[in-house]
């Protein structure tokens, strides 16, 4: 189940797509990932993105409902990947290079459930909730 994603080249295009994504929307932490060795930042820069993709939904619907299907979407993402499906989106292109190192899905799960808690509304309410978010 490949898409088209128009105007992007595979590979470098996407590693810049996410690069650019990551400098654009979340400066700090690009910077701190210049000092990452080289052979890590793409797979920062993707996961990076990756949370860049989930955060910035709760900003962009008008209801909690329509922020849960475009989640679902990334959630369904995942499972992809996982079963060896890899659409044609930059960010889903980089996401599918970063989990060949293990904790990495396991990351993104948990990067995805802590961004559904925000579109709920669910929140954190106790000190180890807030640790674990």
């Amino acid at each position: 189940m490949k898409h088209h994603f128009a105007g992007m080249e595979p590979r470098n295009s996407n590693l810049q797509y996410c690069k650019d994504m990551v400098r654009n929307d979340d400066y700090d932490r690009y910077i701190l990932s210049l000092y990452a060795p080289s052979s890590s930042q793409r797979h920062i820069w993707a996961i990076l993105a990756f949370n860049q993709e989930v955060a910035k939904i709760r900003e962009t619907v008008s209801e909690p409902m329509l922020g849960e299907i475009r989640l679902q979407w990334w959630h369904d993402i995942l499972d992809e990947i996982e079963a060896n499906t890899v659409r044609d989106h930059p960010v889903v292109q980089e996401l599918a290079v970063a989990i060949k190192i293990k904790p990495v899905m396991n990351l993104l799960r948990q990067t995805w459930q802590a961004r559904r808690q925000d579109i709920l509304g669910e929140g954190t309410v106790t000190q180890r909730a807030v640790l674990a978010y």
